[in-house]
């Protein structure tokens, strides 16, 4: 992958990263006070395996919105507590969706843990 491209790939995981902080911190009320800083440190440490994104248009009342469409694989080598703290913001972004204008649509998510639909425990 070229620079130019990790960059890119970079830029989305960190978007992804500080939108399930936000909102976490609105579901879960003042636990999750620093999330600038973990979506910076989630979004270094990620170790990406593959991943596919394009720029597509989303159709609204016939007017083009564009966004991201694809998949991300990555690994995560952190400890047990930052584990944990990633599968609570995976987990609640299939329902919250990531990113902006999820109320009408966009941002749709599906987790797949470890190439399974279940979570693992911990």
């Amino acid at each position: 992958m070229g620079a130019d491209a990790a960059r890119r790939v970079h830029k989305a995981i960190l978007l992804m990263f500080r939108s399930l902080h936000i909102r976490a911190r609105d579901i879960y009320s003042g636990l999750y006070q620093k999330s600038e800083e973990n979506s910076i440190y989630l979004a270094d440490a990620v170790r990406l395996q593959k991943y596919s994104l394009a720029s597509a248009p989303f159709y609204i009342q016939r007017v083009p919105l564009i966004g991201y469409v694809g998949y991300i694989q990555f690994e995560l080598p952190v400890d047990m507590d930052q584990l944990r703290h990633v599968q609570t913001l995976l987990g609640i972004s299939e329902y919250t969706g990531i990113g902006a204008k999820t109320a009408i649509g966009m941002g749709g998510v599906k987790v797949f843990w470890g190439g399974s639909v279940s979570r693992p425990a911990l």
